[in-house]
């Protein structure tokens, strides 16, 4: 394949390597801007760089938050280039401007709109600090030469959230400290974190180790300020799919079957025809598949198959969007997902100039190249793991390389838009992006509007190159649309999955309920696109919009048959079930499904979830305004993480004493994970009365099966967690048991501690209540510090039995025994053995009465 003028990017897909992180890595996801003025998007090449770069710089400040165990992590919700300049401005005075000046009013009105919390504007300034932060608050600016991810982390993920200088720690340096003190840009690239020891040294920054910046704020634990409450700092806009626009839709779920030359699927709008061309064709019942093996230089007797669409379907719009469910299953030279114009050659001489119809009779058509085209490659040569995107107008091409990791027969969402009159050329022309599995990837900028682009060969996996090899994929769905969808449009139908298809049975929600309403969607007719309250009969989608029960005292029933939350991926999940009642009740769904939604306590008292949930993707369950008791069933395959208010949470530990998470349901169905607690982002509390409450035993051995980052599990009577499959990973900031007086919790499942960084080590164990923990775990795969008690000067922090040489024979040294005064608490070696041995050694604290307990 040969371009005639050729740019070449590459691309960073930031926000969706995050997404795929979690829910094993939990974070609480602040919505960011990113924004820019013209000058710094000159300096770095363009608009498509600025936005490459900026991702590039998010990717790794989450990646240095999620190591330091914060909890906190951004999620970009948008980009935006400033109409005015911040030319000749330091980097103080432009934070200032676009914050508060009239002159920035657009950057200002564009995160309004897209409901952000946070913006970081990156201004082309040479004088002044490197970054500037409000702190705390929702505007930062780092210098276009600063640009990178330790320095984002220092400002938007530092001061924003309202860390300061203080908790900085010189010996190693950490990031609130980070060139301060002397300079220095080297790691470890952590915020000061008690819970984290790096090659010996505890993460607690002291006032003799803070470069003198006065007292430190919340003990000097510079990772426990709260992520939940930045990300509750605006109500955030939820956008949920968008199909009304389509004008053409071909699903290609034939029975299993050959598709020999000539097939054809009809759409389900127009009637329009999607044509087999070649030779190899099957449906595999939920997909069209081609098989690859020619190039496009041979007669169509022998060609291998392709699909083709109707002529002007691009060109017929003003603005659109192409979807693609699409699998490559191998990599042939060149291989295309699409290819929309028309040849540089006369064509077959059947249709229009440059066209190649596809009959049967047709020789091969010699070397031709695109004359005018949009086209997207499944590879580079024969490099599945690298992608193509080019725009071609009279054999000039304007293109964008991408280099994203692709797995042989994975399935993804190929989506690209076309807006009009906006990009470089503005009224001129506008801007083709392409995103992958809803995250943008990339874009170009042309000087000619859609009715410029002769599509006259609109195929599926030929190129306009003849020498270039037909596509070995499957195909799913195809859909077009007549306007440019967003990014987060783009998304939620990603979310919906290939070949959705709503009936009059399926009821979606069109907006999120208001707060405090006493009449809502889930009671009334609300904001139902049916227009009728939920009846029986009728399944009901929230997709990613915000149902709310009724701010009433009363218990309430769900009338339709089912409810789905979710199913519009998010890494930030904005949609689900929030109860708003106004004294404690119950809300009771007899048949929910939860897929990257939430159930939030959001009202005044107890909220008790009853029925039967199945969760099909991760699930947060937020007890943020009282304590949610869920006695539904709790069946499927999802994560469920179980998070709440910050309580009284101490940064030396893990004692969470915030609003409980309580199972009283028959779980024997559920066999996803269950996660406590976002690190200090959001903590978390969960309590049990036996192991059967946290679901069926793995099938196979799962480490985190329980993931513990700030999160306690409180148990309420004597029982064991001790299935050989059911993995405890007490993550970064580790995990506490809460014992119940008079009771016995024995761990006998095995015990894990994170990998964090080279010299690093993080995750801690602690315990709290009166009764008694026996770890009888057979592994030494724990690292982490052990809390024997709360570090009460009061209270009965019970005992701790170590049963076997190997629980803690990696365990961080020393083991903490901290209760003082009147506080009782027991270290207890199982003499049963009698070769019991520890060798770490053992810090008491003090007493301060004559008579210990």
């Amino acid at each position: 394949m040969k371009t005639t003028t050729y740019r070449s990017r590459k691309n960073i897909l930031a926000v969706a390597l995050l997404a795929a992180m979690l829910p094993v890595r939990g974070q609480i996801m602040s919505d960011l801007v990113c924004a820019y003025p013209p000058s710094t998007v000159s300096a770095w090449g363009g608009e498509a760089n600025a936005q490459v770069n900026m991702a590039a710089g998010v990717s790794l400040s989450n990646g240095l938050n999620t190591q330091a165990g914060t909890g906190a992590g951004f999620n970009i919700v948008g980009y935006i280039m400033s109409a005015t300049d911040s030319s000749g401005q330091d980097n103080n005075n432009a934070l200032t401007a676009v914050a508060t000046s009239s002159s920035f009013l657009d950057v200002q009105n564009f995160k309004a709109s897209v409901g952000a919390d946070q913006v970081i504007f990156v201004p082309y300034a040479s004088t002044g600090a490197a970054g500037n932060a409000y702190q705390p608050g929702q505007w930062a600016s780092i210098s276009s030469t600063w640009w990178w991810g330790v320095v984002l982390a220092h400002e938007a993920g530092g001061h924003n959230y309202g860390r300061t200088h203080n908790d900085g720690m010189v010996t190693p340096k950490t990031i609130m400290l980070h060139n301060y003190c002397g300079g220095g840009a080297a790691p470890p690239y952590f915020y000061t974190d008690p819970n984290i020891w790096w090659n010996g040294t505890q993460m607690l920054s002291t006032l003799a180790n803070d470069c003198s910046n006065g007292s430190l704020p919340n003990g000097g634990d510079n990772s426990s300020y709260s992520a939940q409450w930045m990300q509750n700092q605006v109500d955030h806009i939820a956008v949920g799919p968008a199909l009304n626009n389509v004008v053409l839709h071909w699903s290609f779920t034939n029975a299993a079957a050959a598709a020999p030359a000539g097939t054809t699927n009809f759409d389900s709008v127009s009637n329009a025809p999607a044509i087999v061309r070649g030779n190899g064709a099957t449906y595999t019942g939920s997909a069209l598949r081609i098989p690859g093996g020619t190039t496009g230089n041979v007669a169509m007797s022998a060609m291998s198959a392709y699909i083709d669409l109707p002529n002007g379907i691009i060109s017929s719009q003003t603005n659109v969007t192409i979807e693609i469910w699409a699998t490559p299953l191998s990599a042939p030279s060149w291989a295309r997902i699409l290819d929309f114009g028309r040849t540089d050659l006369a064509g077959d001489g059947l249709g229009a100039t440059g066209e190649y119809t596809g009959a049967a009779s047709d020789p091969a058509p010699g070397t031709t190249a695109a004359y005018t085209d949009i086209m997207l490659t499944a590879d580079i040569g024969t490099d599945i793991t690298q992608q193509r995107f080019e725009a071609r107008l009279a054999g000039t091409a304007t293109t964008f390389n991408s280099t994203l990791a692709t797995t042989a027969s994975v399935q993804h969402h190929y989506a690209i838009t076309f807006t009009d009159g906006i990009g470089a050329y503005t009224n001129q022309g506008g801007r083709w992006q392409w995103f992958r599995d809803g995250y943008p990837v990339g874009l170009v900028d042309v000087n000619v509007h859609l009715a410029s682009l002769t599509d006259v060969n609109n195929w599926l996996g030929r190129s306009m190159f003849s020498g270039d090899n037909n596509a070995n994929s499957d195909y799913a769905e195809v859909r077009i649309s007549n306007v440019a969808l967003s990014q987060r449009q783009i998304l939620a139908n990603y979310g919906l999955g290939p070949n959705y298809n709503s009936n009059i049975n399926s009821i979606a929600l069109n907006n999120s309920d208001a707060w405090g309403a006493t009449s809502t969607s889930f009671n009334s007719a609300g904001q139902w696109n049916g227009g009728a309250t939920p009846t029986a009969g009728k399944n009901y989608s929230s997709f990613n919009y915000r149902l709310l029960t009724p701010a009433t005292s009363s218990s309430y029933t769900f009338a339709g048959s089912s409810l789905n939350l979710g199913g519009s991926y998010s890494s930030v999940t904005e949609g689900g079930l929030f109860w708003g009642g106004t004294a404690s009740s119950t809300i009771t769904v007899n048949s929910l499904t939860v897929n990257d939604a939430r159930i939030d306590n959001r009202g005044t008292g107890t909220f008790t979830l009853a029925g039967n949930l199945t969760t099909t993707n991760s699930v947060i369950v937020n007890a943020m305004n009282g304590p949610v008791n869920l006695s539904a069933n709790l069946s499927g395959n999802g994560a469920i993480a179980y998070v709440g208010n910050q309580g009284t949470l101490n940064g030396l530990t893990t004692t969470y004493s915030g609003n409980q998470v309580t199972l009283t349901g028959n779980n024997t169905g559920f066999t996803g994970q269950t996660v406590l607690g976002f690190g200090a982002g959001a903590a978390g509390g969960l309590t049990i009365d036996s192991e059967a409450r946290l679901g069926a035993n793995p099938a196979s051995f799962t480490y985190n099966q329980l993931d513990m980052n700030r999160g306690t599990l409180t148990t309420t009577t004597t029982m064991s967690i001790s299935n050989a499959n059911r993995g405890i990973l007490l993550d970064v900031n580790g995990g506490g048991f809460n014992v119940t007086s008079g009771t016995t919790l024995t761990l006998g499942c095995q015990l894990f501690s994170p990998t964090i960084a080279s010299g690093a080590t993080g995750g801690n164990l602690n315990k709290t209540g009166a009764g008694m923990l026996i770890l009888a775990s057979p592994n030494s795969a724990f690292n982490g510090m052990l809390y024997v008690d709360s570090g009460s000067a009061s209270a009965n922090d019970g005992a701790v039995c170590i049963a076997n040489n190997s629980v803690m024979a990696n365990a961080h040294s020393p083991v903490y025994i901290r209760d003082s005064g009147s506080a009782t608490s027991t270290l207890q070696l199982n003499g049963a053995t009698n070769s019991i041995s520890l060798s770490q050694n053992i810090s008491v604290n003090g007493r301060s009465t004559a008579a210990p307990a």
